[in-house]
């Protein structure tokens, strides 16, 4: 029943009607994702994503009782083993939809570019074109299934010790890689709070524009 509550909750919620008589508490996870999902003060979740997550609960009189974030990995693995009921800002994947169910509407659609150090001169015009580059990127992201078939095929890919974005656009902005893989919105945040003033996205070429989900 909770599961089948949840569902008509998202659903509906995101399309600004719902009426069911009955409430529930859900427990949210997710990754560290600011401006979508960060730790707040007095060990509380904030963000776009989980206050939209949580006004939308809150038309059926639903509430969140827990929410904790993790790297991106473990937060999936939670809610692949039933141990949360909802994980936040989720790309969509079709291998996901084994165990997780998305609604039709996401909660924002959001562009992901290549970003690199503005001292350096790097130009493509497709992806072909990085088989002799280093992309950073985070483990357990998706991206596209055209960028890992090149990044297996090239091995251009680095994800030793990036189990987050921070790590993943720190790492670039200290000469680990060329280029590396973020989400706009995330990378401009990562970029302000960490003064990474060396690195820009190459908003010429977006890798991809991608809804974020709260997946259940």
């Amino acid at each position: 029943m909770k599961l089948s509550h949840l569902f008509n909750a998202i659903i509906l919620g995101f399309s600004c009607f719902i009426d069911i008589a009955f409430s529930e508490e859900f427990s949210v996870t997710g990754d560290v994702y600011p401006p979508y999902q960060y730790d707040a003060e007095e060990n509380r979740v904030s963000g776009f994503s989980y206050e939209v997550l949580n006004a939308v609960l809150a038309v059926n009189g639903d509430r969140i009782s827990s929410s904790t974030l993790y790297p991106w990995k473990r937060a999936l693995l939670m809610i692949k083993t039933g141990s949360a009921d909802i994980l936040i800002s989720a790309n969509y994947n079709d291998t996901r939809r084994s165990y997780v169910r998305y609604p039709s509407e996401p909660i924002v659609v959001s562009p992901w570019y290549f970003w690199k150090r503005s001292e350096e001169n790097i130009k493509f015009r497709t992806l072909d074109d990085l088989k002799e580059l280093r992309v950073g990127v985070v483990q357990g992201y998706t991206y596209t299934n055209e960028f890992w078939e090149l990044a297996r095929k090239y091995g251009i890919h680095n994800d030793a010790g990036n189990y987050n974005d921070d790590t993943n656009l720190r790492n670039l902005s200290r000469g680990k890689y060329d280029l590396a893989l973020a989400e706009y919105g995330n990378g401009l945040h990562i970029k302000q709070k960490l003064n990474l003033k060396n690195i820009s996205p190459l908003t010429y070429i977006p890798l991809k524009e991608d809804g974020l989900y709260a997946i259940f």
